[in-house]
């Protein structure tokens, strides 16, 4: 069943005005980034010059590090608790801003070394009276580090999206209408669950011990299983692509304890060996994007893609396969004399078939981790590792 809509394309002459309205502030031209452009954007979805933000939302988060007291900082830590005190008592620019702005403002004690007692205004986060001075002690201890690690997956796991993804920002923005918008935001106004987020996740709960039947993990499994293409990979949104996507979501199914075994799996491996290169190396180019793809076209190795697509098959028992030990082995002829990888390739999602990103650290750190995991694999009598992806 298809709906109709009647979508107007923007009036290019609001367009124009909002963005000189924006542009008279007393501040540098585009010194607001994002906020400017969203201002904009809002201004365009409602066709005015005074666009208005329904039930907003300021959050304001604050706590201690306790190598302040090493003198790192420009201010003493007394500062922090003294601003909180500010905010509660309504004297701060951000009050000033929520209130003409209607916004409801919330302040968020996450570890401020000052204990402020039960007061009204104040979410009380803490976990500690901020932490203690990692040049002197651990910075926590390992009963505070649990409780922080269990605020953390219980936040997370807020974001779980009723069909069972997880998305980078939030849960159930699923409106893909809105990408048709002529005004949308490079065709990606949205943030709906992903291959690559939703495996993170499955990745943290397995190491936390959620049991493979509880109802969320259920519902997580099922929809990477759901999202897998048809010849067995999996959508990379946040890298490039199928490669990156398929890494992701088996080094999450191998810490969930499938092997190759498992049809899922099974597909996976397979679809990772009929696209390895000749060379060993595996390679995959951002015109993998492209909404006419037909399947996985040929592109040169690159550093980060062979040591992903390595770790993904190590993370569910293939370390000592033949095509993992080719890839291993073209990372090691690839190492340049400074110990590192050279990768021109755009390799990160930025906006796919708009703009792309290359994260230097990307062919350093992949390589180096996938070397070591093949090491430490092939020299144990372990198929995978304990912790980590």
């Amino acid at each position: 069943m298809h709906s109709n809509f009647n979508i107007a394309s923007p009036d290019q002459g609001m367009a124009a005005a909002l963005q000189h309205k924006i542009d008279q502030k007393t501040k540098p031209l585009g010194a607001l980034g994002l906020l400017e452009k969203t201002a904009k954007k809002i201004g365009l979805i409602q066709q005015s010059l005074t666009p208005e933000f329904m039930q907003p939302y300021m959050l304001v988060f604050a706590g201690d590090h306790g190598a302040a007291k090493a003198g790192v900082s420009a201010f003493p830590q007394d500062v922090t608790w003294q601003m909180v005190e500010n905010f509660l008592s309504g004297g701060a620019a951000i009050n000033v801003f929520a209130r003409q702005n209607d916004m409801h403002l919330a302040i968020i004690d996450a570890g401020v070394a000052h204990d402020f007692g039960k007061r009204a205004g104040l979410i009380n986060a803490k976990v500690a009276l901020g932490t203690a001075n990692y040049l002197e002690q651990p910075a926590m201890t390992a009963e505070q580090c649990a409780q922080a690690i269990a605020r953390g997956a219980e936040w997370t796991l807020g974001l779980q999206s009723r069909d069972g993804g997880f998305a980078a920002f939030d849960a159930d923005n699923t409106a893909h209408y809105l990408n048709n918008l002529p005004f949308a935001d490079h065709g990606a106004l949205l943030d709906p669950p992903t291959a690559d987020v939703s495996a993170r996740v499955v990745s943290m709960l397995a190491q936390l011990g959620e049991p493979m039947d509880s109802p969320r993990m259920v519902a997580a499994l099922d929809w990477l299983a759901r999202a897998q293409e048809a010849d067995g990979s999996w959508f990379g949104r946040w890298g490039v692509n199928y490669v990156y996507g398929t890494w992701s979501v088996l080094c999450a199914l191998g810490r969930a304890g499938l092997d190759a075994g498992h049809p899922m799996v099974a597909r996976a491996v397979d679809w990772l060996k009929r696209v390895q290169n000749a060379d060993g190396g595996w390679g995959e180019s951002c015109t993998s994007y492209a909404l006419e793809r037909e399947g996985h076209e040929a592109f040169g190795s690159t550093a980060s893609q062979t040591a992903g697509a390595g770790l993904g098959r190590m993370a569910v028992g293939e370390a000592r396969r033949d095509a993992v030990a080719r890839g291993v082995a073209w990372l090691a002829q690839h190492q340049g004399d400074d110990g590192l990888w050279g990768q021109e390739p755009y390799t990160g999602g930025g906006f796919p078939r708009v703009f792309y990103l290359r994260y230097h650290g990307y062919p350093r750190y992949f390589p180096l981790w996938a070397l070591a995991r093949y090491r430490n694999l092939t020299q144990s009598n372990s198929e995978r590792t304990p912790w980590g992806m």
